[in-house]
């Protein structure tokens, strides 16, 4: 019955992504107008896989302060292009944290939830038969 607690305890962790991206979205609530600037290109090698992945540099004022951030990355070239406008949430207490709705992390975030639940709920079938 112990193990049982602790690996319900363990299976509430795949939960923190979710609670994670939440925390973040609520504490970056204030908007701005950011630029891509520079386009850096990064290429890495796994065994005989070589991916290349473009990371935008996006610049952007925030309390009168201008600021430089990278922001996510992505596998299409065309996805973002120097001078590109799009909006930008910030956290009014620290510019430099900024939320970034991207598809892939919501994705994992309930994917992880969801894995979860599912491990919670094996584990009381395992405790009540």
């Amino acid at each position: 019955m112990k193990l049982a607690g602790f690996l319900i305890l363990l299976e509430l962790c795949f939960f923190l992504p979710i609670a994670n991206r939440k925390s973040k979205e609520n504490r970056c609530s204030s908007y701005t107008c950011g630029k891509v600037v520079h386009i850096q290109k990064q290429t890495k090698k796994r065994g005989l896989v070589i991916r290349e992945y473009y990371i935008p540099i996006i610049s952007y004022e925030a309390n009168e302060i201008q600021y430089e951030i990278l922001f996510s990355k992505s596998r299409n070239p065309d996805e973002y292009q120097v001078g590109d406008d799009f909006w930008i949430m910030y956290n009014p207490s620290d510019p430099t944290e900024v939320y970034q709705e991207d598809e892939f992390g919501r994705i994992t975030a309930n994917l992880s939830a969801f894995v979860g639940i599912w491990l919670i709920f094996l584990t009381l079938l395992w405790v009540l038969l």
